[in-house]
């Protein structure tokens, strides 16, 4: 077994050593964030004959038939990258995430299955594809490594590199497919610094754009749609997808205000 810790100064690292010595510990200098601590964690896994990743984000929680079913399917499906439903674990509980037909880039849109937040229909069921995937329970072959290379660390060090991976694996020609049947949890008040549907003032959301750590941080945003889309129209859907942002915040702050 190994940890990741990217440089933490609380005690954990000093704690796993006295407590779990068994454990193999990957010290990071505290700006590896969750990008290169998820790339060098994979590597590892790699290295130990590893031959699929599960990126589950440790916000998440889930059932005690999760990690079957994501073997199952995985192992009927050897050659594809496998995400979860995400739903809110917070009541009524709703879809945080369900999968992307398709992206129009010059529009910055993504053709969601369901629109954003709604309730969730425990009668959803089967595997659909998407585009892209996040890393909230995601199974990857390992031989996609291969052929996309690892998550880009270097450009999106925090938010988007999943999304990133999965849409650069489904142009190498992987399949990239979405679980309606293994369901993960998320606790959406407390994950995502800056989302426009965190109630929070508008300065405060503001100055989110401006933190390279946030996931409305410009500097990411700029690199994620500087890799995908077409020179010509780069510009507009970047800065669209701002307005979409800011329009969000007015739309969607209190969409959880009654979730308990």
């Amino acid at each position: 077994m190994a940890v990741v810790d990217d440089g933490s100064i609380d005690g954990t690292f000093e704690a796993i050593t006295t407590e779990y010595p068994e454990v193999h510990l990957l010290r990071g200098t505290g700006d590896w964030w969750w990008t290169k601590s998820t790339n060098e964690g994979i590597k590892f896994a790699i290295t130990m004959g590893a031959d699929t990743i599960l990126i589950l984000n440790n916000d998440t929680i889930f059932n005690e038939d999760y990690l079957s079913k994501m073997v199952n399917m995985s192992r009927d499906n050897p050659e594809a990258i496998i995400g979860s439903l995400d739903i809110t674990k917070e009541e009524p509980q709703r879809i945080f995430f369900s999968g992307v037909k398709r992206i129009i880039w010059w529009r910055a849109k993504q053709i969601k299955y369901h629109k954003g937040y709604d309730h969730y229909d425990p009668d959803m069921k089967g595997l659909h594809k998407s585009i892209c995937l996040n890393g909230r329970g995601t199974v990857i072959p390992v031989e996609v490594f291969n052929k996309t290379g690892f998550l880009d660390e270097e450009h999106l060090p925090q938010y988007a590199s999943d999304f990133d991976f999965t849409i650069r694996a489904d142009k190498a020609g992987v399949p990239t497919l979405i679980s309606w049947d293994a369901l993960v949890y998320s606790y959406v008040k407390q994950t995502g610094a800056g989302k426009p549907f965190i109630k929070q003032s508008f300065g405060a959301f503001l100055k989110s754009f401006f933190r390279r750590y946030s996931q409305t941080s410009l500097s990411t945003l700029y690199a994620y749609y500087k890799k995908h889309c077409r020179w010509y129209y780069f510009h507009f859907a970047f800065t669209l997808q701002i307005v979409r942002l800011i329009y969000s915040y007015f739309k969607r702050r209190n969409a959880f205000s009654g979730i308990d």
